[in-house]
Parts: structure tokens; sequence; C-alpha cells
């Protein structure tokens, strides 16, 4: 990691403190998330078109972090807006950007963290007083980006919008639909995609290009295509964020483990892809299949207020769809039905062989894994009991890499602490 330039790029002065954190955390996880999230895919090449600025790339990272409830995860983040250029000016307004959405003023408990970490920075005194100031003017970030059609402001905007995802579709679309007006291309918006994936994950960047495909009126393609072939052709000759299951493993668990980490984050769109991939590892679906299913939306939408709702009505959509193949859209339909009866069962499914664990606490793990820095108290109930039923580093190991691709790398960073601290207490 040492000799790892975008690391060096990105966090500047403070690298080293940056490595001996990831390494602290899981130094085999460390390791590959510096191959591959700290990569020519992501930090070096598609940024070096037209000499793009380091700190737009921290704009999208500190407001993926912010927006999306990640906020333990900023501060070296900080360090590196500051350290590209970024001033104290920009970076409160870059916060209140990022933090409004929530219609919510910003924790004091976040206040003193930020207060903490820049102590030494000349005119911290300012920045906590506009950091408290809820009405605080955002015409800090009115500063151009090197991507067309973008000032900071904008930037941070689409990609909070990018986090919310089908919570705040209209204000997504629109958003798009503005940066088209003025001048953003595919390619553009793919990289800002690109880069978002790192913080919130593939389901979240597949929802920002669905949402450009909807209002786009060029001829310049299909975005979601796009990405997705950058995608395949990215990993088709790696074994990172992949599954890997052991010989006695059924490997049609992986595709029950990514919709549960989907929608537990509020990615509804990945079902049916979800669903696809489990009738071919499965090779078929029948009725116990549509239980499992039905199970995982229920388990699986228990954190987020309303979601239950969203799951619904796109499988209510899915299954009047008559574009879609009779297997899809007859999963959604009975899937749809049985999320209603299964309230009233709510039955534990016992499960391959994955360790002893049932689907049930595998999908309780799972649901969690995706909303654990909001809910840590419910975490360790699930990761004690996990542990306590045979759950061990192996298996959380590629859990962890699994949940790294589907909600991104600060989730997984959250849960691999959550489990070591859960691990120290059953030890004691």
């Amino acid at each position: 990691m040492e000799q790892n330039p975008y690391i060096a790029m990105l966090y500047g002065a403070h690298k080293t403190l940056a490595i001996k954190k990831m390494m602290s955390v899981n130094a085999e996880w460390a390791n590959l998330v510096s191959c591959h999230a700290f990569s020519d895919r992501y930090w070096g090449k598609p940024w070096q078109k037209d000499n793009y600025a380091m700190t737009d790339k921290e704009v999208i990272t500190l407001t993926a972090l912010i927006s999306s409830g990640l906020t333990n995860q900023t501060a070296l983040h900080i360090h590196g807006f500051l350290g590209s250029g970024g001033t104290l000016k920009e970076l409160a307004a870059l916060i209140h950007a990022a933090w409004r959405p929530r219609n919510t003023e910003i924790d004091p408990q976040f206040i003193e963290r930020m207060s903490a970490e820049l102590s030494s920075e000349p005119g911290i005194e300012q920045f906590i007083s506009d950091l408290k100031n809820k009405d605080l003017s955002l015409s800090g970030l009115d500063v151009k980006s090197p991507l067309t059609g973008f000032t900071r402001l904008q930037l941070s905007e689409l990609v909070s919008a990018i986090s919310a995802g089908k919570a705040e579709w209209s204000k997504l679309t629109n958003l798009m639909k503005e940066a088209q007006v003025r001048g953003a291309t595919i390619q553009e918006i793919e990289l800002i995609l690109r880069h978002v994936e790192i913080y919130l994950g593939e389901s979240a960047a597949i929802e920002g290009a669905q949402a450009w495909n909807q209002i786009t009126t060029t001829n310049d393609g299909d975005l979601k295509k796009m990405y997705l072939e950058n995608v395949h052709t990215y990993y088709a000759d790696t074994q990172f964020y992949e599954w890997m299951p052991s010989a006695e493993e059924d490997p049609a668990f992986k595709p029950l483990f990514d919709m549960t980490l989907a929608l537990a984050s509020d990615r509804v769109e990945k079902v049916e892809t979800n669903i696809n991939e489990y009738i071919s590892l499965n090779r078929g679906i029948g009725a116990d299949d549509y239980n499992k299913l039905a199970f995982i939306v229920m388990k699986s939408t228990q954190y987020r207020e309303g979601s239950l709702d969203v799951v619904k009505e796109y499988l209510r959509k899915l299954a009047n769809n008559v574009s879609k193949s009779d297997e899809i859209r007859t999963a959604a339909s009975n899937v749809l039905a049985l999320t209603e009866s299964i309230i009233q069962n709510f039955v534990r499914f016992t499960y391959g062989h994955v360790d002893r664990l049932s689907l049930g606490e595998l999908v309780a793990l799972a649901s969690v894994f995706a909303n654990g820095h909001n809910y840590p108290n419910h975490f360790q109930i699930e990761l004690k009991r996990s542990i306590q039923r045979g759950l061990d580093d192996k298996t959380f190991q590629r859990l962890g890499n699994r949940a790294t691709r589907i909600v991104g790398y600060p989730v997984a960073m959250n849960a691999y602490l959550a489990y070591a601290q859960a691990k120290q207490i059953l030890n004691n």
C-alpha cells in the first residue's frame, strides 16, 4: 500500500495514517481495496483527462459519505479535500450541502469530531461557527468544476441525490436533466458514477445510470449498459468482491445475499438481476424459492421506513411488464403475494451449509450489514448471535468482500470494525 500512488495522491501527508487505519481494520481486505478501489479504474486514467481537479474527486467522496450517514469515515477525507486545494469555507458549505437533504441540523457530535480533526487549522473557529449556522450560504461551493456543466455545488447535489436513489428519484432525474442541458456528457456522468461506486456501491451507481437514461435526449448511448460492461470487463480476471463459496455451499446463496444488501440499502432496481441470477444458479424456481425471496424482502426492509412499500410497487410493475420473461413476471407476482402472508408466518428457513447458519440468520446479518453505521446495537446483536452459531473469520471475510462491491467499502469497513468489537466482547 505504501507504494500505491493513488493513496498518496488522495491522502497526501496523511497517507501513512490512512494506511495504518485501513490495515488495522483487516489487513487482507485493506490490501484488496488498495489493489482495486485505489487503482487506474477509479483514480488513474479516467481522472487524468482534461486535468480533472483532485478537489472535485473529494467533493464526490465527502458528499457520498456524509449524505449516506457514514460520518465516521470522513475524518481522513476532509484532510484530502483541504490538501488538494479546498478551503475551510468550501468544506463547511460542502458538509451543509451533503447534510441538508436529511432535513435535520448537523449532528453536534459530528461537529465536535470535525473540530478535533481540524483543531490546528487556521480559521477553525469560523469553520465551526459555519457548521453550526443552519442557514449558511452554499455559495462557497460556486467553484467551476473541470467536469463540463458542473460547479462543485452542483456536483455535490447530484451525488447526494444518487445516494438517496429512489427516495429522491424525481430530484435525481431533474439534476441529471439540468446537467445534460449544461453540456454534461455521458462519459463524464459515467466517470462520476464510477467514483460513486467506491463509496456507495455498485447498486447506487446503476441507479444513477438509470436516472440518466430516463431523461436523456441525446444519442450518445445507454449509460447503464456502458457502466455494466465496464464493470464486467474490470472484474473478469479478478476474484475480488466475488462470492468464492466452498465446495459444500450452495452457489445460489450469492444472489440472495446480494438481494438482501441491495434492498437493505434501498437499491430496489437490483431485484430483477438478483432473481435472474438465482434462477440460473438454482436451475429453476419453485414454491419454496418464492418463500425465500419473500422472506428476504421482509427482512431486508426492516431498517428503512417506507422501503417495503417501494419494493412492493417495484414487484407490481415487474409482474405487469409484458416485455419481461414469464419466469421473472411470475416470480415477481408470487413474491409480492407472499410478502403479505409471510408477515403472519415469519419462517426462519434452514438453508444449505453456510457455517451452520440458517438463511434467516444470514439475511438478518446482511440486512444490518448495510445499516450498521446507523444501528450499531442491532449490528452487535446479530454479529454475536452469528459468531456463537459458527461465523468465523474466513466466512466473514467473504461476506465483507461481497458487501464492499454491493454497498461500498466504507460500509464494509464499518462492518469489519463491528465484527472485531463483537469478537472482543464475546472473548471477554
